[in-house]
């Protein structure tokens, strides 16, 4: 790969983030059920979409501080992309 006239720099980290806690009313039906107008399934779907942005942006990696268990599965899914 010629990569003469640019740079390459490794992946960025991001070393705290709560994809699940962003203050959104829909991500914390522990909190308030708002189910009705927002199934919490279409919440969990636009927050993994997330994860498609985050490697577009060049962080490759992401420590998600009281995540749940199924971003364990985040590594698969990023091999997918």
């Amino acid at each position: 790969m010629d990569c003469a006239g640019k740079f390459i720099l490794p992946g960025y980290i991001d070393t705290h983030v709560h994809f699940f806690q962003s203050g959104s009313l829909f991500t914390r039906p522990d909190a308030v059920d708002l189910t009705s107008v927002r199934p919490y399934a279409n919440e969990i779907a636009t927050i993994k979409r997330t994860f498609a942005r985050h490697l577009r942006s060049g962080i490759t990696s992401a420590v998600d501080v009281g995540g749940l268990l199924w971003i364990f599965d985040v590594q698969t899914l990023a091999q997918e992309t």
